[in-house]
C-alpha cells in the first residue's frame, strides 16, 4: 500500500520538524544544566553536613579545632542547608530524572514526580529540621545542637534519599 501525501502537507511536516528539533535540543541542554546545578547544590549540602559532623565529633588537636569552627559557624551552615531545602523541589523539574538521562549521573527516581506531594513533604521536613538545628545552635547548647542535627541527617536527608534517590556507583 502506498501513501500519497500532498506537497503542502509534506512542507508542513518538515517545517514542524525544523521547529520541534531545536526545542527538544534546547530542553535537553536545559535539563542537563539543571542536573548540574542540582548536583552542585547536593554537594554543597554534603559539604555542610560533613563539616558539622566533624565539628560535633571534635578533636584534641588544637590546630584542627580552629579549622572546625565554632557553634556560630555551624549555625550558618544549617542556615545554608535550610536555604537549599527551600529550593529542592525547584531543582527537580519533570524530565530530569534517571529515566530520561541514563548514565548522566543523576539518581533522581521517578517517585519524585509520581509522588510529588511526598517529595515536597520530604523537602519541607528537611527545611523544618534544619531550622530546628539552627535554633539549637543559636542557643549555644552544643548537646541540643547535636541532637537536632542528628535528625537533619537521619530524617531530613536520609528520609528523602531512601525513597527518592537511587544510589549511584
Amino acid at each position: 500500500m502506498r501513501i500519497r501525501i500532498s506537497r503542502t502537507a509534506l512542507l508542513a511536516l518538515v517545517a514542524g520538524a525544523v521547529v520541534v528539533a531545536p526545542v527538544a535540543a534546547s530542553f535537553a541542554q536545559d535539563a542537563e544544566r539543571t542536573i548540574k546545578v542540582r548536583r552542585a547544590a547536593m554537594k554543597e549540602l554534603s559539604t555542610h553536613n560533613k563539616a558539622i559532623a566533624a565539628f560535633l565529633k571534635g578533636t584534641n588537636d588544637p590546630k584542627k579545632v580552629k579549622a572546625l569552627g565554632t557553634l556560630g559557624d555551624m549555625e550558618i551552615r544549617v542556615q545554608a542547608i535550610a536555604g537549599t531545602a527551600r529550593r529542592i523541589v525547584a531543582l527537580f523539574p519533570k524530565g530530569t530524572g534517571m529515566n530520561a538521562f541514563p548514565g548522566k549521573k543523576t539518581g533522581a527516581k521517578v517517585e519524585i514526580w509520581s509522588d510529588a506531594a511526598g517529595f515536597k513533604a520530604a523537602a519541607d521536613k528537611l527545611m523544618t529540621l534544619a531550622a530546628a538545628a539552627e535554633k539549637a545552635a543559636a542557643s549555644g547548647d552544643e548537646k541540643a545542637f547535636a541532637a537536632a542535627f542528628g535528625k537533619v541527617g537521619k530524617d531530613g536527608c536520609g528520609g528523602c534519599h531512601k525513597t527518592f534517590r537511587q544510589k549511584l556507583n
